[in-house]
């Protein structure tokens, strides 16, 4: 049994139809069909139709996250569980997570732990700065001439 909205236009779908002299179903349906300045009683009932401002905010989130995810993947950056990244997992190396060429420092027979570093030391390794030590050298070259200048 028909209820509501659905019973109202079975009722007005049959009555326009026995004001046509129209029989049989499918000519119920081109009785329904809307003629031309009707306006449709049951607007609520079809499907909304879409809003272009929305559509083209939908279009324009979409190139936006496009042209993101290109940016990331161009630097090197794939972010996500997608092809791309299980393709580049697999075969490429993750520079955010590993460091290039590490080398593992082999376990030898000295261990570094137990040396010690004396300060004293490393002064009389480390030399002089050779702009210093020219320096220095012209000073006492120009007071040597200086002497053997008054001494002449």
């Amino acid at each position: 049994m028909l209820k509501g909205i659905g019973k109202y236009e079975y009722l007005l779908g049959e009555a326009q139809r026995r004001a046509e002299g129209i029989e049989g179903e499918d000519s119920l349906k081109e009785a329904k069909k809307l003629k031309l300045g009707d306006v449709d009683p049951t607007t609520e009932t079809k499907p909304a139709s879409p809003d272009p401002i929305v559509w083209m905010k939908m279009a324009r989130l979409e190139d936006l996250l496009l042209y993101k995810n290109t940016e990331l993947r161009a630097a090197g950056i794939i972010i996500g569980s997608g092809w791309a990244y299980k393709m580049k997992k697999h075969r490429l190396m993750d520079y955010n997570n590993e460091i290039p060429f590490e080398k593992q420092v082999p376990a030898g027979f000295h261990d570094p732990s137990e040396d010690k570093f004396d300060k004293a030391q490393k002064t009389m390794v480390e030399e002089k700065r050779r702009d210093w030590q020219e320096r220095d050298d012209r000073k006492a070259d120009t007071e040597e001439n200086k002497v053997r200048y008054f001494l002449n």
